[in-house]
């Protein structure tokens, strides 16, 4: 299944001004593959967290953020303002330039590692200010370069970030900071909106868990007193996919709007991709133990599908294949053995049953599986010493009301059976045979048809 992805590190901390002014923070890179490949399974989430500000030196980089072998490099810290040449650190986005009497060059912008994706980051802005001025360089960003300081004690601008729509509106991510610079100057903004600004003071914190960087400080007097820049902010792993295509996922902030599901990661943790379920795995086997009102269902659940087997049991009914809309015998949940008695059947009927499980995916049956229940009735033999006696008269007596049902002679096997009796009710056979007193008025124990007996 294909998702979209995408991979924002932490921004790099704008400079401090250890001399008068610090450069911008660098975007932490920004990596997105819009036909992401996602399998079933545990990814671990790495989200890189934004660069910490110093009134003494350089801006921290910021961390790398990781997606299955996607890697987006931290941003690179801002160069910091005394008189000399201070570059900005390379990142996924370069951090700004600094330096009074020099020319500190941005940091270089460092790509990841794709795996697939698309990866944006540019570099940081120059200082040019071997005369003596004040201005430092913004941060690049994802959308575009960190601007170089002005002429004169102005601060450059950040970078531009770059807007995804993978949450479904777009937002902007990974900007530059701006450069700061001396009191009385105009500092540079930050990119996007979202990049901290450069100050007269201490610089500002990036937009939260954007990936940008932070502003460079400045001085607010001429005792150039030291300010720290401001921090890089935390990025953010984003991932989304069809909602149809998967089961029940976990992992960061999960929000479904139509048919996305959007998982956003603003600290590490772990994403688990879980399959869609689908229908158990039936199989019917042959009915067996059949009477003429019941029989024994059976089958077997060899594959929950991916999800739990909620329910499992036989089906029956007198058409084929038939549904739980029909008649059902529940044998409990979950995979294994099924066997139901199936009761209430009519006798020397034709009947059909087969298998069948349920689980948040539906309901899967096994195959269709006739049998024909016995008829009702009685079958007999009357005896003589052992041998079968021949043209008998067997009477079929009812017991609750003592009447006379049915007559039958025996075959020359002494053989005799009567049908299409009531299973309900309660029987007896009387046996007469005149060419044998010992046989006249033979009575059988009340019994429930269907049975077979002899009499003697």
């Amino acid at each position: 299944m294909t998702g979209w992805a995408l991979v924002v590190a932490g921004g790099g901390a704008g400079g401090g001004n250890e001399w008068n002014h610090g450069a911008g923070g660098g975007a932490g890179g920004f990596i997105e593959d819009t036909t992401h490949t996602l399998t079933a399974g545990t990814y671990t989430v790495t989200v890189g967290i934004g660069g910490t500000g110093n009134s003494a030196g350089k801006g921290g980089n910021g961390g790398d953020s990781v997606f299955d072998n996607m890697t987006a490099k931290g941003g690179g810290g801002g160069g910091h303002g005394p008189n000399s040449d201070n570059p900005g650190n390379d990142g996924g986005s370069g951090g700004g330039g600094a330096g009074r009497y020099g020319n500190g060059p941005g940091g270089s912008a460092l790509e990841g590692t794709k795996n697939g994706g698309t990866y944006y980051g540019n570099a940081g802005g120059n200082c040019l200010n071997s005369g003596g001025a004040y201005g430092s360089g913004g941060g690049g960003g994802a959308g575009g370069a960190g601007s170089n300081a002005p002429s004169g004690d102005n601060g450059g601008n950040g970078g531009a970030g770059k807007a995804s729509s993978i949450t479904g509106s777009s937002v902007y991510y990974s900007a530059g900071g701006g450069g700061g610079t001396y009191a009385g100057n105009t500092p540079g903004s930050g990119g996007s909106s979202i990049g901290g600004n450069g100050t007269n003071n201490v610089g500002q914190n990036a937009s939260a868990n954007t990936g940008s960087g932070g502003g460079g400080s400045g001085s607010t007097d001429a005792d150039h007193d030291a300010h720290a820049g401001g921090n890089g902010s935390d990025g953010v792993v984003i991932i989304r996919y069809l909602t149809s295509e998967w089961g029940t996922c976990t992992g960061g902030t999960k929000t479904t709007d139509g048919s996305y599901t959007v998982h956003k990661f603003t600290s590490s943790g772990n994403l688990v991709m879980v399959a869609l379920a689908v229908a158990p795995t039936v199989t019917s086997s042959a009915v067996t133990d059949k009477t003429s009102n019941s029989a024994i269902g059976h089958g077997n659940v060899s594959a929950d599908g991916g999800a739990t087997v909620t329910e499992k049991g036989i089906v029956w009914g007198t058409s084929a294949n038939p549904t739980t809309a029909n008649n059902k015998i529940t044998d409990g949940s979950g995979t294994g053995v099924i066997s139901a008695a199936i009761t209430g059947l009519s006798p020397n009927t034709t009947y059909h049953a087969r298998a069948y499980a349920i689980n948040e995916a539906g309901t899967a049956y096994g195959a269709d599986e006739e049998f024909l229940t016995q008829e009702c009735l009685i079958r007999g033999t009357v005896t003589s010493g052992g041998v079968g006696v021949e043209n008998a008269k067997v009477t079929l007596i009812q017991e609750d009301t003592d009447a006379v049902v049915a007559h039958a002679h025996t075959d020359v096997g002494g053989d005799y059976v009567f049908t299409g009796l009531n299973i309900t009710k309660k029987y007896h056979c009387v046996c007469e045979y005149d060419d044998d007193p010992n046989f006249y008025n033979a009575k059988s124990l009340p019994f429930l048809v269907p049975i077979e007996e002899t009499l003697t």
